[in-house]
């Protein structure tokens, strides 16, 4: 049966386009090549940006335009996607799994009254069409198979799931949507924006990863790490038990609740190698594993391993480093 489906971003004051965008596009055209996939895309000036899609492989591009679009709040961007769900109905709804999508994903399935799938690391259509979705659940120890029974189906995809394909140009069709707003419909007013002093810093971007786990012990062991990765020109990052034990932050974490990185190198230091962890961090090019722990699962799918206690083999790496500089 086929399923119109609906993929949205947000283009925003900081004029970047989500990273994931083109990988969700990929999956699904991969997976149902014949499902007509539409993507909108909101915010002010924002029509150059058809150069971008229009050879991606989707049917319909929808340009959604307004000045008080430019800055993100959550109720002017549902509001709009329910006006044009209202013209151009959708049976699957993709978001990002960043902060703006999940604020307008679990809003919209407020207002429509329907179901919402967070943080879904995989996808499958069956041979009714009918999707079925793979996330974690109880903190990460099971994988849950989802099934909708309201529609339509809203769904937030994690970065870095999905690979980025080529694929076969198709006919676009665009639409200009130009929505009637007003400032004085929305509680929220913006009053200033602050850059974010860490934003050049993000793990996802790195090409090297230094990355802890719970065998670091206590949070002043990351301090050890941040000194490798600084030597190493990366950034350090951690495991969804260290962010839990407060030792890092949630913004550092890698993980199928947290962040899917691709770095060049990626070093897992008293990192067990649960499957969750796992599949934040196999991609790397070169995996580097230290951990005190011989049977760790992480040994398994490491490039290198090195048995033993970090707070001695650190230390020496550093210290060959500082020798070569």
């Amino acid at each position: 049966m086929m399923k119109k489906i609906l993929i949205t971003a947000a283009y925003s004051k900081d004029k970047h386009l989500q990273k994931n965008l083109f990988e969700i596009i990929s999956e699904i055209s991969r997976l149902t090549p014949d499902n007509p996939i539409t993507v909108l895309l909101l915010g002010h000036h924002i029509n150059h940006l058809k150069e971008e899609f229009i050879h991606r492989g989707i049917d319909r591009l929808i340009l959604a335009e307004h000045p008080l679009l430019e800055n993100f709040t959550c109720e002017a961007y549902t509001h709009v996607i329910g006006e044009i769900l209202k013209e151009y109905p959708a049976d699957i709804l993709f978001f990002n799994s960043d902060f703006q999508g999940q604020a307008i994903a679990s809003r919209l399935a407020g207002r429509l009254d329907v179901g919402l799938a967070a943080n879904i690391t995989a996808l499958e259509f069956d041979a009714q069409g009918d999707i079925h979705l793979i996330r974690p659940s109880f903190g990460e120890n099971k994988m849950a198979k989802l099934k909708f029974l309201t529609h339509p189906q809203i769904i937030t995809i994690q970065e870095g799931t999905f690979d980025v394909m080529p694929l076969p140009k198709k006919n676009c069709e665009v639409i200009n949507f130009y929505p009637k707003l007003a400032a004085e419909d929305f509680p929220t007013k913006i009053l200033a924006i602050v850059e974010d002093i860490q934003k050049n810093n993000q793990i996802e971007d790195a090409d090297v990863l230094v990355a802890g786990g719970r065998g670091i012990g206590h949070a002043k062991g990351f301090l050890l790490l941040q000194e490798l990765a600084h030597l190493l020109h990366g950034e350090i990052a951690g495991s969804r038990a260290a962010v839990d034990l407060n030792w890092i932050p949630f913004s550092k974490q890698v993980g199928q609740t947290g962040k899917i990185v691709h770095p060049s190198i990626y070093i897992a230091v008293g990192i067990s190698g649960a499957m969750q962890h796992l599949a934040g961090m196999r991609k790397s090019k070169t995996i580097i594993a230290i951990n005190k722990n011989p049977y760790a699962p992480i040994f398994q799918i490491a490039d290198y391993g090195i048995v033993g206690e970090y707070e001695t083999i650190i230390p020496q790496l550093i210290q060959k480093l500082k020798e070569n500089q």
